[in-house]
């Protein structure tokens, strides 16, 4: 874009030229390759990882889900930094953080016995929690097409604690639905407060005044 001085002396900036289009075009194309090639080696990643680890018998079942959890937060907060992304980030801390603050309190609240007996901090499982706040942000933020991969390495994960004899299965469901709960309220509180914000600036800008619509009740 350039700008242009009209008649009158003032500055006006001009609609962007037909060689600018296809540029940004470009630049936009660019940036999604980027991000599929991403995806694409931090699959081919994690299932060399797994192969591997699985055929050499180096790692348990256990210890592999401890990497695919790892792996699904970083790769979601890797997206949100690429992106550029600063809400984004913010929603993805505030999600995973209140997260786990609550799947602790609920370690030492209810105190339930581990399938192993190892000790009593079974309910409900922080590690399928981790995995699963990476992989609904990702779907949330990203949309479905980017967090398959994400959530199968995190229902692996979940797996992984089950199969180790750290969980039952209603422990992993909690961890898994207690993740999806808290990302989803934090996009929701972030889109409220966003709205709102740009509400009151407005007005403040036009010296607007809100309008109220009765509901029925009041008509």
């Amino acid at each position: 874009m350039k700008r242009l001085s009209d008649t009158e002396g003032r500055s006006v900036v001009s609609p962007p030229t037909g060689s600018e289009l296809p540029k940004r075009a470009k630049e936009e194309v660019n940036r999604t390759g980027l991000l599929k090639l991403f995806l694409k080696l931090s699959i081919e990643l994690t299932i060399i990882i797994i192969y591997y680890s699985y055929a050499s018998t180096k790692y348990t079942i256990e210890e592999i889900g401890k990497f695919t959890q790892i792996i699904v937060l970083v790769f979601a907060f890797g997206m949100a930094v690429y992106k550029k992304d600063v809400e984004g980030i913010i929603q993805f801390a505030a999600s995973f953080l209140a997260t786990q603050a609550t799947v602790r309190g609920l370690k030492y609240a209810i105190a339930a016995e581990r399938p192993d007996g190892s000790d009593y901090r079974s309910f409900p499982s922080a590690q399928t929690a981790s995995a699963f706040s990476g992989a609904t942000f990702i779907h949330k933020r990203y949309g479905m097409e980017q967090a398959i991969i994400p959530y199968l390495l995190a229902v692996f994960t979940g797996y992984s604690r089950i199969h180790a004899n750290k969980h039952y299965f209603h422990d992993v469901a909690a961890g898994a639905l207690l993740s999806g709960f808290f990302t989803w309220f934090s996009v929701i509180v972030r889109h409220i407060l966003r709205h709102t914000t740009h509400g009151d600036n407005v007005r403040l800008r036009t010296g607007a005044r809100p309008h109220i619509q009765k509901g029925r009740d009041e008509e």
